[in-house]
């Protein structure tokens, strides 16, 4: 009986073993093309580009980067919505993916129905920052000035709906404090104007900042994971001090709904292979990111998460939807 059940076993892994490679026979047979629904030259591009380049290594296909930036990443997400869901085409899906739904009145596509999730490839840190100017050491002092001088702090960031943006409302939510939002197109011009004084908050991503804590020309708060950064080790988690706040940035890769589940799982294994390579691994850690490299079911119940978590917010606030 136990030898019999050792030989089915064997034979399943064989079974396994050959679905694979007639998949990796017949799939990819052509170019595969990620949207990336940002500007480039950004960190998320940045990301995307080197993920692609060990990915097209492993698969035997050139793997072409498509830039369509706008409306928050809804017009890159369109088009990958809609796009033949065969597996040559994925769209890189970042967390304006959880936030849309709560931003804009309708958006041209369904966040979950439309898009079959393949992976989540990266977590990122943000870090709230002030402007030296500003006599604070850490965030209770943050939250103590903001208490006694009402609307007399400002914060900037990439505009509405933006991680920036949400970072610091989830803030003022838990803290009960206001400060002023003053939207920028980027958060390059943002942070520029903290530099000069003109605001005193900003919630970025760690790794474009870092560089300027470590000089000296802005201070550190706070990070916005659970847990400290091993780039700024000093640096204390807001949740030190606020145990329930928590917020982070994320990359992921999905594919239109309808994509068979083969290439899916295949593109899914693929994709977390090329996040680990050792020179890809190198690159993502030094710059503050967690990989992740998920299956297409974890990346599914994370996106659900994100959607309730950004619509629990956007109801405590009163976010309201654009047109």
């Amino acid at each position: 009986m136990i030898i019999n059940l050792t030989l089915r076993f064997i034979f399943l892994l064989n079974l396994i073993g050959l679905s694979s490679q007639l998949i990796a026979q017949t799939f990819p047979s052509k170019p595969i093309k990620i949207i990336v629904p940002v500007a480039v030259g950004g960190g998320a591009d940045r990301m995307t580009r080197t993920m692609a380049a060990a990915l097209s290594e492993r698969i035997g296909q050139p793997v072409v980067i498509e830039n369509r930036g706008g409306a928050g990443g809804t017009v890159g997400m369109d088009l990958g919505a809609k796009a033949e869901p065969d597996g040559h085409t994925l769209t890189m899906v970042f967390q304006s993916m959880g936030v849309n739904p709560y931003l804009y009145l309708k958006l041209p596509f369904d966040t979950v129905k439309d898009f079959s999730p393949v992976s989540l490839m990266v977590k990122y840190q943000v870090v709230m920052v002030v402007n030296n100017s500003l006599p604070v050491k850490n965030v209770a002092e943050l939250v103590g000035l903001a208490k006694a001088k009402p609307d007399s702090l400002s914060f900037g960031g990439s505009g509405m709906g933006g991680l920036s943006h949400l970072s610091m409302e989830l803030f003022m939510n838990q803290t009960g404090t206001k400060f002023l939002h003053i939207p920028y197109k980027g958060n390059a011009p943002a942070m520029a104007d903290l530099l000069g004084g003109q605001i005193n908050v900003i919630v970025d991503a760690l790794a474009g900042v870092a560089p300027l804590i470590k000089d000296g020309k802005i201070k550190a708060l706070g990070v916005g994971s659970k847990n400290r950064s091993s780039l700024l080790p000093n640096v204390p988690a807001i949740a030190e001090t606020y145990p329930s706040y928590e917020m982070v940035g994320w990359l992921g890769i999905a594919a239109p709904s309808g994509t068979p589940p083969d290439r899916v799982n295949y593109l899914s294994r693929e994709i977390a292979a090329a996040m680990n390579q050792p020179s890809v691994k190198e690159v993502l850690v030094q710059t503050g990111n967690e990989i992740v490299g998920s299956t297409p079911e974890e990346f599914g119940r994370y996106i659900r998460s994100e959607l309730d978590k950004y619509e629990a917010l956007s109801r405590a606030i009163g976010m309201k939807p654009n047109q």
